[in-house]
């Protein structure tokens, strides 16, 4: 029987997405609004939605994702998040495709109920559906809106023997949700301007996570919700991000979570691992490839794993996206961003 993470939900069919589109299209960005009565803001900055959850909630965006928790000790989280679509994709079109992902890499996955609603006021297609989550039955709504160019999800994931205790708030932060539906250009958040930079280097993460990300000057920030950035000339591109999962207490340990969600990936294959040093901790990387509409991609990951905080285990990711073909063209640049990164 597979056991999964409930922090996983969420990544599954964004990861399969962002491979797909190599780089994500650049996206537009709320205006501020007015914090609903009894709610309180969840959203990573310069996310082009808004994500309010009820004052008995607690926010969690540390990790690059939007969402909020209501206990420590028990499954009952909210997430959302926003991917770029082709022309054509409606809610009900993407819905499928994430719920076809889950059903590939979740066990004991059963879709309960599908049905129509809202989200930040535009149409939006709910699934419902129950999984296993370490041995323990689980339920998830899934609620998807199109929007342009743009999917935007929230996710609401319980443990079953809670989900419909607190499926009216969820409905209640469903309503309250605001998606950006303008034409606007996006303004992304201020990087963080660390004391210390590398000389020829600038910071792309934002003060909200908990790391430094440093890109050399010639590469371009990319307008997502994980802080990334483009090398100049082609789409090779790079992301960084923290990864919280209890059962995820070292490198090994989260290679073998990436095992597990990558297999179903076409081509997925492993051509080198090894150990290496990332903010002066030790730390390990994969060189692998996937191939995605018929390209090869190969994609470098350098990761810290396993460090002690509140909430568990923290992992921290950098991982290289290039073609097969370019993979060696810009390297050098990421290997300088591995010996600059920073863990705060």
């Amino acid at each position: 029987m597979k056991k999964n993470s409930s922090n996983r939900i969420r990544r599954l069919p964004a990861l399969l997405l962002a491979l797909a589109l190599v780089l994500a299209a650049l996206t537009s960005c709320v205006n501020d609004e007015d914090v609903p009565e009894g709610m309180i803001d969840a959203t990573c900055a310069g996310a082009p939605y808004r994500l309010y959850v009820l004052e008995s909630w607690t926010p969690k965006t540390g990790s690059g994702v939007s969402g909020a928790y209501l206990s420590l000790t028990k499954l009952i989280t909210v997430s959302m998040y926003d991917a770029a679509v082709e022309e054509g994709t409606n809610a009900v079109s993407f819905s499928d495709l994430c719920l076809a992902e889950y059903a590939a890499g979740y066990a004991d996955f059963a879709i309960v109920k599908e049905s129509e609603n809202a989200v930040g006021g535009q149409p939006a297609h709910v699934a419902e559906f129950t999984f296993t989550l370490d041995e323990t039955p689980a339920h998830c709504l899934q609620a998807v809106a199109v929007v342009g160019s743009r999917a935007y999800v929230f996710l609401f994931v319980a443990d079953e023997a809670y989900y419909a205790d607190y499926l009216d708030q969820v409905y209640e932060m469903i309503a309250v949700s605001v998606l950006d539906t303008s034409p606007a250009a996006y303004e992304m958040p201020n990087a963080a301007v660390p004391d210390e930079t590398p000389a020829g280097m600038y910071c792309i993460s934002p003060e909200s996570v908990g790391f430094y990300c440093f890109v050399p000057l010639s590469w371009q920030r990319t307008a997502t919700e994980v802080p990334g950035a483009k090398a100049p000339g082609d789409n090779t591109n790079v992301s960084a991000m923290m990864y919280s999962d209890s059962r995820v207490t070292g490198t090994d340990a989260y290679f073998a979570v990436c095992d597990e969600e990558y297999a179903v990936l076409p081509g997925f294959t492993v051509l080198e691992t090894g150990v290496t040093e990332m903010s002066g901790m030790p730390a390990a990387y994969r060189v692998f490839t996937v191939t995605i509409n018929g390209t090869e991609y190969k994609l470098q990951q350098t990761v810290v794993g396993g460090l002690s905080s509140l909430f568990g285990p923290e992992t921290y990711v950098l991982t290289y996206t290039s073609t097969a073909a370019l993979y060696e063209s810009h390297l050098a640049d990421y290997y300088a961003m591995v010996d600059a990164f920073v863990i705060r």
